[in-house]
């Protein structure tokens, strides 16, 4: 669940030095409107390698597994008036979609997010993100507590540089998520990107990044290939003091090891997360 809430998240920026560096918080505007709109897709096909008894070599066998994954997210954050340094929002999910593809084989995915109402406020001396309530006639007590707490733990995941950072400087973040592989269900892994911040142009400050893998807990039946690789595009708007557009796709291969058999995995995902800003009508 938490990589699900990772992506809904809307990352804010907290302060602009003039337009050569940029600091990264989460702390919004008040009396703003932000609309987010997020599409995940994520592909996952795998091959098996088996030995030959004649020969003893690897023998390729056609494509025997497909998985494709899809989560799209509409969500609308009103932010109010501050007060003692805290920024109380409504944040409403109109949907939060997911549906996965096993073989041509379409079946949906529970969602707790779509269709509910989260009251809460940022607490800017330590910039963290409180949760009051969580509104949503579809779901038990103990399930609002688990997206509740969930929400709330999950708020750091998208931290970015605590210092601000100059054209040209590049700074990394890890993250932990969890992808299903092929042959070893689901497994934990340390994606790490690297942000360069690249140029201004008109207010929007422009970031590169590139995207690497390892897994959490070393395994020698499994193994990340070299060519595991990803990139992205990152676009800060200074004025409204937000991320308004960001962009990944990375393309991760792994090879688990059963007995003399090698399942080949190739996992290709590509997110892309907008946001609009507008003020609040009173």
């Amino acid at each position: 669940m938490n990589k699900l809430f990772i992506l809904v998240f809307l990352c804010l920026v907290h302060s602009v030095k003039g337009q050569d560096s940029l600091l990264l918080k989460f702390v919004p505007l008040p009396n703003k409107i932000y609309k987010s709109q997020i599409d995940f897709r994520t592909k996952a096909q795998g091959k098996l390698e088996r030995k030959t008894a004649s020969a003893g070599k690897f023998e390729l066998s056609p494509t025997n597994l497909n998985v494709e994954t899809v989560n799209t997210t509409e969500a609308v954050m009103t932010t109010e008036n501050e007060k003692n340094n805290q920024i109380p929002y409504i944040w409403k999910f109109i949907h939060s979609n997911s549906f996965q593809k096993l073989n041509g084989e379409t079946s949906e995915i529970y969602n707790p997010l779509s269709g509910s109402t989260i009251y809460g406020f940022f607490d800017k001396t330590t910039t963290a993100r409180k949760i009051d309530s969580v509104v949503n006639d579809e779901l038990e007590f103990v399930e609002k507590l688990s997206l509740k707490n969930q929400l709330e733990q999950s708020h750091g995941e998208n931290t970015y540089a605590d210092v601000p950072i100059a054209i040209g400087a590049s700074f990394e973040k890890e993250s932990l998520i969890s992808i299903p592989v092929l042959g070893a269900e689901e497994q934990e892994f340390i994606m790490t990107k690297r942000y360069t911040l690249k140029r201004f142009e008109k207010s929007i400050g422009y970031l590169e990044t590139k995207i690497s893998f390892h897994l959490k807990s070393p395994n020698n039946d499994i193994r990340v290939l070299p060519n595991s690789n990803g990139f992205g595009i990152m676009q800060f708007d200074t004025k409204n003091q937000c991320i308004s557009n960001e962009t990944s796709e990375y393309n991760l291969y792994i090879n688990v090891v059963e007995g003399e058999n090698t399942l080949v995995s190739q996992i290709w995902s590509k997110d892309s997360r907008t946001t609009k800003v507008q003020n609040r009508d009173f």
